[in-house]
């Protein structure tokens, strides 16, 4: 059932059961640290990070190609999935995506959601459109994933979920999957 799956923004799997929470809520009860129903931007960096330990498997500070495939089949094996907007999903559109538009270079950003159609592997269950989460964080595209590159990709993310800039992503605001 893919009915309570969610991937964070990170990338991390949650599968819920039937009677557990909505596993958007697992997530966030994990990376909201301080419990006071929000996400700083510090807390969404820690999340991230906490997870990246989690995927380098060798603690060398970087992912390479060997832990994302290991990722792939072990940890997420949705992100290889096809897509998730077909007869086989009773015709479920994945949740919609929050977009960045305008120019970045001054700041000037505005959001827009996507209808969720046609999103493959993580992105069908996720607030964000990336299909492959890991390698989405790989700027330099040299099959490696630094710290920098994973805080950067953090930062990106907690931007895109932060839309007006108020340094904190609450649960009621975050689009509904």
């Amino acid at each position: 059932d893919i009915a309570n799956i969610f991937f964070s923004p990170s990338g991390e799997p949650f599968r819920g059961g039937d009677k557990d929470d909505y596993a958007v809520a697992l997530w966030f009860a994990k990376a909201d640290a301080n419990k006071d129903g929000a996400l700083s931007k510090e807390e969404f960096r820690a999340d991230a990070m906490r997870f990246l330990a989690v995927v380098d498997i060798n603690k060398d500070g970087k992912v390479d190609a060997a832990e994302v495939k290991n990722y792939e089949e072990r940890i997420a094996p949705e992100v290889l999935a096809r897509s998730f907007d077909s007869p086989e999903t009773d015709g479920k559109k994945g949740p919609v995506d929050v977009q960045p538009h305008g120019d970045t270079r001054l700041g000037n950003v505005k959001t827009e959601q996507s209808d969720g159609q046609n999103r493959q592997g993580a992105g069908f269950f996720s607030f964000l459109d990336e299909p492959e989460p890991l390698t989405a964080a790989d700027m330099d595209f040299n099959n490696k994933i630094t710290r920098e590159e994973w805080l950067a990709a953090a930062n990106r993310r907690f931007g895109r979920l932060d839309p007006e800039a108020t340094g904190a992503i609450r649960f009621k605001d975050l689009p509904k999957t």
